[in-house]
């Protein structure tokens, strides 16, 4: 049996608030750099300039056209993605990754809280490697850096 059919497709205003409420689930915000819950209003401001800069990728994951998360490449090649909480541990997120990978010919980064196992699997599944290691509080993120 064949994995479901996983497609990303470029975000619209219209996944505004959803995409808001994934990166704002406690189980989302307990890995980022910032663990405090996004209010809604910064959220829609940042969504709309996302939108309108044309250097930063926003991309919907859609498995057999459902939306299942968020993968996003800012201008400087940071990445970052979230998922709906039932796509979570079924390889949705490598697949999403990945897909994104293949469309950007440029050094990609992303910053991983260390004890994240499951993002920093992800990542490395798609050619990512620990450059790095960043101390913010009592925390530590490693800097993955993958090549074209």
């Amino acid at each position: 049996m064949s994995p479901p059919d996983l497609e990303l497709r470029p975000a619209h205003w219209g996944d505004m608030e959803q995409v808001w409420r994934w990166n704002n689930a406690p189980d989302v915000r307990q890995w980022s750099l910032s663990v405090e819950p996004i209010p809604f209003e910064d959220h829609e401001r940042w969504f709309r300039g996302r939108l309108e800069d044309p250097e930063h990728r926003c991309w919907i994951a859609e498995m057999n056209g459902r939306d299942v998360g968020v993968v996003r490449i800012d201008g400087a090649g940071v990445v970052s993605i979230a998922l709906a909480p039932n796509a979570r541990g079924h390889g949705v997120g490598t697949r999403a990754l990945g897909l994104a990978c293949t469309r950007e010919a440029r050094t990609l980064e992303a910053w991983i809280a260390e004890d994240n196992r499951a993002s920093v699997r992800c990542f490395e599944r798609c050619g990512f490697v620990l450059r790095g290691v960043m101390h913010q509080a009592d925390r530590r993120f490693g800097r993955y850096e993958r090549a074209p």
